[in-house]
């Protein structure tokens, strides 16, 4: 029974890094998949095959995802719900990953698209504090700068 339980020890610590590795290139391969759903338009697939990873920057992409769907297409009453759907894609991958700047910089988006813009420049701000590299950020405090308060 001893030997039983090296053998199967043994196997497991042999065979995890191979199964890691795996795993890390399924879930690139996944990854880029959802990148070229986003890329040609396909918003909500890409939000959906960006979610099945379960990570805090997928979580940032479903977000980024969604709300390009809205901001891409003449919604009406569905707006808010794509709206709400993106915010918390975003506000759960802050549930995973508290120091991801990109699901922050979601939710500023979110509050922006649901009306806040002083919210969402705040947002901004607090994030391009963080990450002054990401033009984005920029890109977007220009954009909600133009609205009076």
């Amino acid at each position: 029974m001893k030997c039983l339980v090296y053998i199967l020890v043994l196997a497991w610590v042999q065979l995890s890094p191979v199964l890691a590795q795996s795993s890390a290139a399924d879930q690139s391969a996944q990854l880029g998949y959802s990148q070229r759903l986003y890329d040609n338009g396909h918003y909500l697939s890409a939000a959906n095959a960006a979610r099945e990873l379960g990570t805090a920057s997928a979580h940032a992409f479903a977000a980024r995802s969604v709300l390009s769907h809205v901001v891409s297409r003449d919604l009406d009453a569905s707006a808010a719900l794509f709206i709400a759907e993106g915010e918390a894609d975003a506000r759960y991958a802050l549930v995973l990953d508290p120091d991801c700047v990109e699901a922050r910089v979601q939710c500023g988006l979110a509050r922006y698209l649901a009306g806040d813009v002083s919210g969402a420049r705040d947002t901004w701000r607090h994030c391009l504090a963080e990450r002054p590299d990401l033009e984005r950020i920029n890109a977007y405090l220009a954009m909600a700068e133009r609205i009076p308060e």
